[in-house]
């Protein structure tokens, strides 16, 4: 049964170079399922040049069997492919996300979304 729900969202901007910023979750060990999506962008364009949004799962912690956190990274570096960021991960035991947000020649707005059951 579904128990609760939480969103929060990051807007990033960036000009010429690229900019990023993260926001964090944090919750009880419970099974949550966390999606991320951009909800909207504006591209700002001068010449042709390339445009990046990105939004994806920096990183989660779950509550391992000896009840410690365990964190699991995902590659984020601004070089790192642009589907290296997960855009959903469950756990049964998930404790923590972190999303991360990237965009150059305009802005964009990041949303996670965690969904608990229990």
């Amino acid at each position: 049964m579904l128990t609760g729900m939480r969103t929060i969202g990051i807007t990033v901007s960036g000009g010429g170079n690229i900019a990023s910023a993260t926001v964090d979750l944090d919750f009880p060990p419970v099974f949550t399922l966390v999606t991320v999506s951009i909800s909207r962008f504006v591209t700002l364009i001068e010449d042709e040049r390339i445009v990046v949004y990105r939004a994806g799962i920096l990183n989660f912690q779950f509550r391992n069997a000896e009840g410690f956190d365990t964190q699991v990274d995902f590659p984020s570096g601004p070089n790192a492919p642009i589907n290296a960021l997960p855009a959903a991960v469950a756990h049964d035991q998930m404790t923590h996300v972190t999303m991360q947000v990237m965009a150059s020649h305009g802005f964009t707005r990041g949303l996670c979304t965690a969904f608990h059951w229990q």
